[in-house]
């Protein structure tokens, strides 16, 4: 069992995760100038939304997740791998009560 000391919270992983995906990117890119170029500029986006992040939590106690996944529907009959939504039986069962959906103009 792991102890609470141990453990790292979830804004640094996430955080974390990101800057480690854009430095494997970063360098998988180095080959193609206007796709390292591309890849540079992202990082330093990414590097000011983290910023911004930061200052909400300090300011305003407000937690603002690095990125965000969002479902139009779930009636999707796929079980495609890695699928998030197939893994915790969130879509493709008719048997199921349906979901209430967003509108169009709510998602925009």
């Amino acid at each position: 069992m792991q102890s609470r000391s141990n453990t790292v919270p979830l804004e640094s992983y996430l955080n974390n995760g990101i800057k480690n995906l854009m430095s494997h990117a970063y360098k998988s890119a180095l080959s193609n100038p206007k796709e390292a170029l591309f890849i540079f500029r992202m990082q330093k986006v990414f590097g000011k939304a983290e910023k911004k992040r930061s200052d909400y939590k300090k300011k305003e106690n407000l937690h603002i997740p690095p990125f965000l996944i969002s479902s139009i529907a779930t009636d999707c009959n796929l079980a495609c791998k890695g699928c998030y939504a197939h893994a915790n039986n969130i879509c493709g069962n008719a048997a199921k009560e349906p979901m209430e959906e967003l509108t169009a103009e709510q998602w925009k």
